[in-house]
């Protein structure tokens, strides 16, 4: 019988070339965070592709639990809009021209009575601490704002698998780790995995639960934070 962790385990195996990179890796990602931690170039964004389908690797397997998303050998890619992934990005990529409350709604199903929505958005909007842009246009958000209101609306999805790359490099050291904190308890609640790409040890350290150290294609060290971490120079 299955753990409910093993249940809800993403599970990747990918090999794909990047210019002069060959990236070969597999790993497993259990509910909580996998910090994908190493150099630019690495190939840390390239694995994040892969996994939510915006990337089609030279081959391998991505499966959540028992539903394959890609084998490359029997043929099967399941669509990116299929595999109920949350991507965060460094850039929050909020449409301009809707407000916060809009902005979070998007990604909500349609089948859902609207006033349902317009209340669940505006608790992800509470819980991400900025319940009062409800009705502010992006223009009017300060960086740390428009971050709060993207993870809020990429958690609107109800997402099976959270992904996120470099999500507060562009943030200064005090909203960062107030982000990562929050980041951490928001997915123990939803008890899925999420990967979090990062080259900064203090946001890794603050966030993972797992790390694995990406070097040149290949996970040379896996652990703990506090494994894999310490004799590494914070940023």
């Amino acid at each position: 019988m299955s753990t409910d962790a093993e249940a809800r385990s993403l599970t990747v195996s990918v090999d794909h070339r990047v210019g002069d990179v060959a990236i070969s890796v597999s790993f497993t990602a259990k509910p909580g965070i996998t910090v994908l931690f190493g150099p630019s170039g690495s190939g840390k964004s390239t694995l994040l592709a892969a996994v939510s389908g915006l990337l089609a690797p030279d081959s391998g397997t991505v499966r959540l639990a028992d539903t394959t998303w890609l084998d490359t050998k029997r043929g099967v890619s399941m669509p990116v809009h299929r595999r109920r992934v949350a991507f965060v990005f460094q850039s929050p990529a909020l449409f301009p021209h809707m407000t916060a409350l809009e902005n979070v709604m998007y990604g909500m199903s349609k089948n859902v009575p609207h006033d349902t929505n317009v209340e669940r958005a505006k608790k992800l909007l509470a819980t991400w601490d900025v319940a009062a842009l409800a009705a502010r246009m992006p223009s009017r958000f300060s960086g740390g704002e428009a971050q709060r209101v993207a993870l809020a609306r990429a958690f609107a999805t109800s997402p099976d698998v959270v992904l996120m790359d470099e999500p507060f490099s562009a943030l200064d050291d005090v909203r960062r780790r107030a982000l990562a904190k929050r980041v951490k308890e928001v997915v123990e609640e939803l008890r899925v995995p999420a990967i979090f790409v990062t080259h900064s040890v203090r946001e890794a350290e603050t966030v993972g639960d797992h790390v694995l150290l990406l070097e040149n294609g290949k996970i040379t060290r896996e652990g703990t934070p506090s494994e894999i971490l310490t004799n590494l120079v914070a940023e």
